[in-house]
């Protein structure tokens, strides 16, 4: 599996575009995504994942990418690491978990009042087969 973005800066205010490759063994028909954003102290400062019981395509054998945007971010400018995870849904355990994987930097001058932790709005994604 493989996480990275698709801009390394993102201006203040606008969107981070995700691409994660999975690669399964076996169709994963009830999965849930899931994203976190770290600041450069390592606290989480956004997270974003797909709702439980939404009706989504199952994922299916061989490679998939899936591409999402989170967004707006209203981060204070700096380095962010970014972490992603697929499981199945009722249980904890992960299926694939990549810890700080991706990073960016978030540009623009303006600065919110305070420590930012938000929940990013779930907009969809777009699932692809790979056929490499």
């Amino acid at each position: 599996a493989d996480c990275g973005l698709q801009n390394a800066e993102v201006p203040y205010g606008e969107d981070l575009r995700v691409r994660f490759i999975i690669q399964l063994d076996s169709p994963l028909t009830r999965h849930l995504f899931s994203f976190a954003i770290r600041n450069e102290s390592g606290i989480p400062v956004a997270a974003w994942r797909t709702p439980e019981g939404a009706e989504e395509a199952p994922l299916p054998i061989g490679r998939s990418q899936i591409d999402f945007s989170l967004g707006p971010l209203w981060l204070v400018p700096g380095k962010y690491t970014c972490s992603m995870g697929v499981r199945e849904e009722g249980n904890a355990e992960h299926k694939v978990w990549l810890h700080d994987q991706a990073a960016f930097t978030m540009t623009g001058s303006a600065k919110p009042a305070g420590p930012v932790i938000m929940m990013l709005p779930y907009r969809g994604y777009t699932l692809k087969p790979c056929n490499d």
